[in-house]
């Protein structure tokens, strides 16, 4: 009987790693409490009575351990604590335990806990390299705690003392939007959005000020807020956009962009997710500048530094690095300080609470104890660790209770809360009379609700104290008891401590009803939540309309990454007919950002060239699920054309070989469907992608759709590599002239073997194989070698060398030479790593972020020479690597400066098209592409919106999917 257990729990698991490769979290989450409930609960030997155990099943660890892992993407990170301990203690030596309860741990905030956990993890895998990452992370910020709290002084200080614009400078080369403090208009709103949505970065003396501006004036709101709607008009009420800029687009395409006629409150949740978290904020924090009584904010739980910090959420290590590069931490603690001024409630018309995350259980909760909170700090939600209580909190018993050695505990015995236990809603409390004997106590996290112990306070304002604080918490982590909870959960789920996200609580309907009879209201807001396909987010009362709504406004969430086809998103409307009528509330339509857009900072895909031209169907939302509009064309084309040219780049040798091969007059003219099969066969093997559509933009073509297949090449380079390929093509062909042993004129004639005046890649390439021209670097790097002598000699871009071309370079290209083959190296190096970002489907800048592993903002030469290790791992270069690195650091490092920037490495490992500097890409594009589209008469396709093949970065033992 248990052999069949274990072997239907095997089978659950399985099941559960292919949800989760899906990124069906909550449906993998319920197949590992199958194969969990399976191995443990559900077996039987027959032999119980006798040993009082059950048979378990050896891989009872990587159930919890995976189970662990689906809650921490569900930001479940109280149950990920609790079944990364049950993992642990199943398996004392299983890294991926340890590695998930750090991480639960370092995501409420525990930083000591995490560091424990993390120091084990090591020991258990001193070799891993992510697990020495997530040490070193968490060292730092537990650095950074306490140096936070030695110059905490300085917070008191006003900050016009502690920050002073009128110092800084702005780049003389900046052509962005000017912000002038004080008088913000709409025109510099309408620049700074433009702007930014064609992925340019403001300033950072204007991001500083608006940031200042938003913090005076936030300083004169007060915690709760009350706001109306306009007569016969409405306030659109926006949820969670997590730094999904076009998210935040599609509102304004939706419903208008903010005006005192048109007013808006955004409920919480600005940053972290998604990569535009300093573009959305700067957005938003103007807006609310132009019209300060037309655009209103909530603070969510992810305006807090204990969210902003961790790793998977970014804005403060990752996204205001990309932004503002080594301003970025400075701006990010100006941001820390608007953050803790922003309102946490807003009452609308009188009618409708508004709050991002829920309700506390405490019973009688009123607006004006919402309004009197401190809000002017962090969320204190790692003080109140124990299901809602402080550590060491004091305690009475209120019954008799019992140690888990069976020994008594009195009522009306004295102790402290020290920890919890694995149950969702059990505290471990330690008893005077036994203090070395846990009890476990079930709590609900309201002391008056309380049944098993008593809290108590020193004093009337102690307890006042704690009362706000869990309230503060609550306003801003709490979620509904909705129906589908308990199917989604796969357990029953009562009001008490919310054991998913580790802060806040779970409220029902009774608590909700309670909260709005209290205050005469009909109706509460929040966000907090993405919607799932198995459960509502609204609660009803028993007449069956809506006490609570849910608003959420990021699609594809989490950061617009990882989910094609996933949540859609929406805002609510919230209109007046008249003052003697209720307000009424409806959601607008439904809308799911393209998967491209989301991604386009880190892994753009091509479909934004396609899409920009052409026409999408109108939808309700403004055409957001069909291609881009007009005014988004340029800025998605320009994406998608740079990631072709680098992977033209890499492939040119490639190329030119097929093209070769399929000319056989020799002119060096394809035609279009010979050009696209050797895209298909060189670049991309997918026959539905549509190379034919999108040939216009790439290459020149005649009117009898003929390309130049050698101009084509021609075309695209890298600034860098032409610096070196200067330096070592005239040597390296005097190298071929000595291997032959005659002069200029009697080699052409034994080179042109055939006599017909010309030499192509074919007959060039076994040449230098002959001459042992090559210097070992393998043979992608002996194939662009071989490319890039041909191409310096063809001078007309033909594709073939004639004799005057052959003659002219090796008589009058120089032959400088550094260090005997150390520009050859380097050079070979460099396209080495272009060929790394053209087939991992990345950018420079994300090869930056990987190299960056002191996350400063900048590259030392340690981490620029151990990121090439690890890019070139495998690679003959590598033996080589001593030699020419220090030529490679001095070309990238522009300024001297002893570090590379992030502008310095993407400079240098960008590829240009010439013809689009020189003018000439938009015109042909615009005149070929809608002579095409007419003569076909057929519609655009649509490029996938997902490349096939694409691969997910590596991960560490707690980062990977799970596979066992």
């Amino acid at each position: 009987m248990a052999e069949a257990a274990f072997a239907a729990a095997e089978r659950a698991k399985e099941e559960g790693n292919a949800l989760f490769k899906q990124r069906n979290y909550a449906k993998a989450l319920a197949a590992y409490t199958e194969a969990i409930d399976l191995s443990e609960g559900g077996v039987d030997d027959g032999l119980d009575s006798l040993d009082g155990l059950r048979p378990q099943s050896p891989s009872i660890q990587i159930y919890y351990a995976n189970r662990a892992f689906c809650h921490i993407k569900m930001e479940n990170y109280g149950s990920a604590l609790a079944d990364s301990t049950k993992a642990i203690e199943a398996k004392e030596d299983f890294p991926k335990g340890w590695y998930r309860r750090g991480s639960a741990n370092l995501a409420l905030g525990r930083s000591k806990d995490a560091l424990r956990d993390f120091t084990q993890l090591c020991k258990l895998a001193p070799q891993d390299k992510d697990a020495r990452d997530k040490l070193k992370q968490c060292k730092k910020q537990v650095d950074q705690e306490k140096f936070a709290r030695a110059i905490s002084s300085d917070r008191t200080k006003p900050i016009s003392q502690t920050v002073d614009v009128s110092s800084m400078d702005v780049d003389s080369t900046y052509a962005g939007p000017m912000y002038k403090s004080g008088a913000v208009t709409a025109e510099f709103c309408e620049e700074l959005m433009e702007w930014q949505r064609m992925e340019k970065t403001l300033a950072k003396k204007y991001a500083y000020a608006i940031v200042l501006d938003m913090i005076e004036l936030l300083k004169s709101h007060s915690t709760l807020i009350e706001v109306e709607v306009p007569d016969d008009g409405e306030i659109t009420v926006c949820g969670d956009v997590h730094g999904q800029y076009y998210d935040l687009l599609n509102i304004w395409k939706l419903n208008g962009t903010p005006s005192e006629s048109n007013p808006y409150l955004f409920n919480g949740d600005f940053v972290d997710r998604g990569m535009w978290g300093p573009e959305v904020l700067l957005t938003l924090y103007c807006l609310k500048l132009l019209h300060p009584n037309a655009v209103h904010f909530n603070r969510g739980n992810h305006e807090d530094t204990n969210q902003n910090r961790m790793a998977e959420n970014g804005f403060r290590d990752v996204h205001c690095m990309r932004a503002f590069l080594k301003e970025g931490s400075a701006l990010y603690r100006l941001c820390c300080r608007s953050f803790g001024q922003l309102p946490l409630c807003h009452v609308i018309g009188h009618e409708i609470a508004v709050v991002h995350g829920g309700l506390p259980l405490d019973p009688g909760v009123t607006l004006d104890e919402i309004r009197t909170l401190r809000r002017q700090r962090g969320v204190p939600a790692k003080l109140y660790s124990i299901l809602g209580y402080r550590q060491n909190q004091r305690v009475r018993a209120l019954r008799d209770l019992e140690t888990e050695c069976g020994h008594r505990i009195a009522k009306g015995s004295l102790g402290r809360l020290v920890g919890k236990s694995h149950s969702k809603a059990c505290a471990v409390a330690c008893f005077k009379s036994r203090p070395q004997e846990a009890v476990y106590v079930g709590v609900t996290g309201a002391p008056q609700l309380e049944r098993d112990v008593e809290l108590i306070f020193g004093s009337e304002k102690e307890r006042r104290q704690d009362r706000s604080d869990r309230l503060f918490i609550a306003l801003l982590w709490s979620d509904p008891i909705c129906k589908g909870l308990d199917d989604l959960m796969g357990e029953h789920v009562a009001p008490g401590p919310n054991f998913m996200r580790g802060a806040g609580y779970f409220f029902d309907t009774r608590t909700t009803q309670a909260f709005l009879k209290t205050n005469g209201l009909r109706l509460l807001l929040r966000s907090h939540q993405k919607p799932e396909d198995d459960m509502e987010d609204s609660q009803y009362n028993s007449a069956g309309h809506p006490i609570l709504m849910t608003v959420f406004s990021a699609s594809n969430y989490p950061s617009g990454a990882g989910e094609p086809h996933g949540n859609k998103a929406c805002v609510l409307l919230v209109s007046s007919q008249s003052r003697d009528t209720p307000l009424s509330v409806c959601s607008s339509p439904a809308w799911r950002e393209p998967y491209w857009r989301m991604h386009r900072w880190t892994r753009p895909t091509t479909e934004g060239l396609i899409s920009a031209g052409q026409k999408s169907p109108q939808t309700p939302a403004g055409g957001a699920e069909g291609g881009a509009s007009p005014e988004e064309a340029p800025s998605a084309r320009r994406q998608a054309l740079e990631r072709l040219w680098n992977m033209v780049y890499s492939a040119r040798a490639a190329l030119l070989d097929y093209f070769q091969s399929v000319d056989k007059t020799a002119e060096g003219f394809v035609a279009m469907s010979e050009w696209a099969c050797a895209m298909r066969a060189c670049i991309l093997p997918d026959k539905g992608f549509p190379w034919e559509r999108i040939a216009p933009y790439l290459a020149d073509f005649d009117e009898q759709d003929q390309c130049s297949y050698g101009a084509f090449l021609a075309r695209y380079q890298n600034v860098l590599s032409m610096r070196l390929e200067a330096q070592f093509c005239g040597k390296a062909m005097k190298q071929v002239l000595n291997k032959l042993g005659v002069q200029a004129e009697e080699a052409w004639d034994q080179l042109d073997r055939d006599g017909n005046g010309h030499l192509g890649y074919r007959e060039f390439r076994p040449l230098l194989t002959r001459s042992r021209l090559f210097t070992g670097d393998g043979a992608d790097a002996d194939d662009d070698r071989a490319y890039t002598l041909l191409a310096s000699m063809d001078s007309d871009h033909s594709g073939f060398v004639e004799r005057e071309e052959f003659l002219n370079t090796v008589t009058r290209m120089p032959s400088k030479e550094v260090a005997g083959a150390t520009i050859e190296h380097c050079w070979a190096a460099l396209h080495g790593v272009l060929r790394v970002l053209a087939s991992s489907r990345c950018e420079a800048a994300a090869i930056f972020q990987a190299m960056d592993t002191e996350e400063d903002g900048h590259l030392n030469r340690h981490e620029f020479r151990s990121g090439l290790e690890r890019l070139l791992r495998r690679c003959a270069l590598l033996r080589s690597l001593p030699d020419w690195e220090p030529l490679l650091w001095r070309l990238i490092d522009q300024d001297n400066s002893g570090s590379i920037t992030p502008a310095e490495l993407i400079a240098a490992l960008s590829v240009v098209d010439l013809h689009e500097q020189a003018g000439v890409l938009g015109q042909r594009a615009a005149s070929k592409e809608p002579a095409q589209r007419a003569a076909s008469k057929e519609p655009a396709q649509r490029a996938p919106s997902e490349e096939p093949g694409q691969r997910a970065p590596s991960e560490g033992p707690g980062q990977r999917a799970p596979s066992e």
